[in-house]
């Protein structure tokens, strides 16, 4: 382990994202409702930058120079998406700042694409939606809304259809430039949870314990493979390959072509809620679960190369939805003992 970072005053932990890497920094939630930047080489802290109070997560996303921030429910009507200075954390707009509604929270972390940034919504009355803005000035491009609904998953925009998962059990294909519905997926098992990822024209989405593979410009089913409790564990997607895991502690390995299952490994290492970091070099995965434990894991194979317990380990909980990222070598991940932590990947 190289170096853990733990915040002073309230914290709710890291689970619930990620952090993003950049330009020698890695930026975090920290605390209710703070944002902070870190140097990557040894964790010392460069800023802090408060947002608004009666935050319960925060989660970021970078585009052309602005690092973004989403703020989900607030008990008022506020501000819930920011621009910020990546190098000073200053805020340079909020989506309230230019006479745009007010939204009731934004459900998981920003899209981007092109200069453009996309959030699911909520609103007080009780509908939600998908609105895109631009990423430097934070100027309203459009907004599209589901009446009477809410988002329950981050967007995913691939060739220019932005596709997003509501509470009425629909996945929806919207168009990048306009919010125009494209297709939607319609009666799943059970309201989607974890964020879409695309590949080779087909976009995969999970519900229940099913895994579904969409054309991206239609929507129309290609493949269906069942698999167990998937709960909001994002997919990370390679070439011929697409790995998930499960809330029973298996992480698969499935071809992206036709669903046939490459391999299936029990990590026994309780849920896994995020997304696995891929790195091609080394031709590993590294997978953040329950019990505070990083596990390395061979892409070829299953096997499981390494097991990293991190704080106190099982006394804390775990890692949850923090997906790690891989950032020159190092691995950053959060955790519910409320730290974050940089962990040297996996030499060759």
């Amino acid at each position: 382990m190289t170096w853990t970072y733990r915040p002073s005053g309230p914290n709710n932990g890291f689970q619930d994202w990620g952090p993003v890497a950049s330009q020698g920094r890695i930026y975090s939630p920290s605390g209710l409702n703070q944002v902070v930047a870190l140097d990557a080489k040894n964790g010392k802290p460069l800023w802090s930058q408060s947002l608004v109070s009666n935050v319960f997560t925060v989660a970021l996303a970078e585009a052309d120079g602005v690092l973004l921030a989403t703020t989900a429910i607030t008990t008022s009507p506020t501000s819930t998406l920011f621009g910020l200075a990546p190098a000073s954390g200053k805020v340079l707009w909020d989506n309230r700042g230019q006479g745009q509604p007010a939204l009731g929270g934004i459900e998981g972390a920003p899209a981007v694409a092109e200069g453009v940034v996309y959030v699911g919504y909520l609103l007080y009355e009780g509908s939600g939606g998908m609105a895109a803005f631009e990423a430097k000035s934070g100027r309203l491009l459009w907004r599209w809304q589901n009446a009477g609904h809410s988002p329950t998953t981050s967007p995913m925009v691939s060739g220019g259809c932005v596709v997003v998962g509501f509470d009425d059990h629909v996945c929806y294909g919207l168009d990048a430039k306009t919010g125009e519905k494209i297709w939607l997926f319609g009666a799943l098992p059970e309201v989607m949870s974890a964020s879409p990822a695309a590949s080779g024209g087909q976009v995969f989405v999970t519900a229940g314990q099913s895994l579904y593979a969409l054309d991206l410009a239609t929507g129309q089913p290609r493949w269906q493979q069942s698999l167990g409790p998937l709960g909001a564990s994002s997919l990370a997607v390679t070439g011929e390959w697409l790995f998930l895991g499960t809330r029973d502690s298996r992480l698969y390995a499935v071809q992206v072509s036709d669903g046939t299952t490459g391999w299936t490994t029990n990590l026994e290492a309780g849920a896994i809620e995020g997304a696995p970091a891929i790195d091609l070099q080394r031709h590993v995965l590294y997978v953040g679960a329950g019990r505070n434990q990083v596990l390395t894991v061979d892409m070829a194979t299953g096997d499981v190369l390494d097991r990293l317990t991190l704080g106190e380990g099982g006394k804390a909980g775990g890692i949850w939805r923090s997906s790690p990222a891989l950032y020159q070598r190092r691995l950053y991940i959060g955790s519910l003992d409320q730290a974050l932590y940089a962990i040297e990947g996996r030499r060759r």
